[in-house]
């Protein structure tokens, strides 16, 4: 019996000493935050505002093509376009290149500036998902 559990005890010794041996629980797939490294075909209606593309999912496997209003996570804050919600209320002339967003937004004393923000500041792939915060 003592030898038994010596080679118990010295098995379960030899996988701990081993990274990976014995299972640790895994944590959920955190977002890409530059969503345009792991997206394609990415686009923005402009008559819709809406923000589309087709990305991976975790680990590679497969990708999933999904849209995300723009209005719903961006703001014009003074003037400028930041995180947030409801841009397009003060906002005009807006464009779209590349992973930019461009507009002419109106600040707390009525003038209309010229601003753009990265998109890649706000959107994140969660899996093949555009998200926002």
């Amino acid at each position: 019996m003592n030898s038994l559990y010596s080679a118990v005890v010295v098995a379960l010794c030899t996988m701990a000493a081993i990274p990976g041996a014995i299972a640790s629980p895994v944590a959920p797939p955190q977002p890409d935050t530059n969503f345009s490294a792991t997206c394609t075909n990415i686009g923005v209606n402009l008559s819709t505002l809406v923000l589309t593309a087709t990305c991976q999912r975790s680990g590679g496997v497969g990708t999933t093509t999904s849209s995300i209003g723009l209005n719903s996570c961006i703001s014009n804050t003074n003037g400028e376009l930041t995180t947030g919600n409801g841009f397009s209320s003060s906002c005009q002339n807006i464009g779209f290149s590349g992973v930019n967003l461009s507009a002419q937004c109106k600040t707390p004393s009525g003038t209309f500036i010229n601003t753009s923000i990265d998109l890649n500041v706000v959107f994140s792939n969660n899996n093949g998902l555009l998200t926002c915060p």
